[in-house]
């Protein structure tokens, strides 16, 4: 009973993901589409496995390799995804710091400390 709630949370949890994907406007890279695409597969897998095994009240065998087939198929997207990636993700390079910013942060940084921690009167 468990692992069913669980699926249908996991299942649940990917359609909020990618609705809200699309409503927000982002796009999918190949790899966020892989991944969510792999997670899905696997877990409407384990979900409709779930369903015929309590329809049919554990008799049906043919069911069981529903799983390990629907795994199967998502490590092949992941690798597909990632395997096959081309653009490297590159560290934005910072330049040199202005003066003035940092004399401005310095003074955030003194007036947050005061914020946090007022000054103690001397009486």
């Amino acid at each position: 009973m468990l692992t069913r709630v669980l699926y249908f949370s996991i299942v649940a949890i990917l359609i909020f993901f990618g609705f809200l994907m699309v409503v927000m406007g982002r796009r999918w890279t190949k790899q966020d589409f892989g991944i969510a695409f792999a997670f899905a597969l696997n877990s409407a897998a384990a979900l409709i496995t779930s369903a015929v095994w309590v329809r049919t009240r554990y008799q049906v065998r043919a069911v069981d390799k529903l799983l390990v087939l629907a795994f199967d198929v998502s490590c092949l997207v992941w690798l597909y995804c990632f395997w096959s990636a081309s653009e490297k993700v590159v560290a934005p390079r910072f330049s040199e710091l202005d003066p003035q910013m940092v004399q401005q942060a310095r003074g955030w940084e003194q007036q947050l400390k005061t914020w946090i921690a007022p000054p103690k009167d001397k009486d």
